[in-house]
């Protein structure tokens, strides 16, 4: 995973890829979406930029309330991943009313 190995920009063209036709076909790949806008989130707070960030972690918030199929365990999981990056964005960003 280039995000893991602090090859930023490969793994955003990689991420950034994937999250267009993942976006495309929403309705059937909701967890890799999840955890494809999760990721994208995790590469712009590490590059110092958390407005960009937050906006990947909303997107990932709506998509997962807005998800109509079965909440299994693991797209659970996920979304409790995203619902802890909002709570550390938000009190990074100076909105500690909004992390709590």
């Amino acid at each position: 995973n280039h995000t893991m190995t602090e090859e930023f920009s490969s793994g955003e063209k990689y991420l950034m890829k994937a999250l267009e036709r993942l976006r495309d076909r929403r309705d059937v790949f909701v967890p890799d979406l999840l955890r494809c806008l999760n990721h994208l989130a995790i590469l712009w707070s590490m590059r110092g930029e958390g407005e960009k960030s937050l906006e990947f972690l909303q997107e990932a918030q709506v998509l997962y309330q807005t998800n109509k199929g079965e909440k299994s365990d693991h797209l659970e999981h996920l979304y409790t991943l995203t619902t802890f990056y909002l709570a550390q964005a938000y009190a990074n960003g100076g909105q500690p009313a909004l992390a709590a």
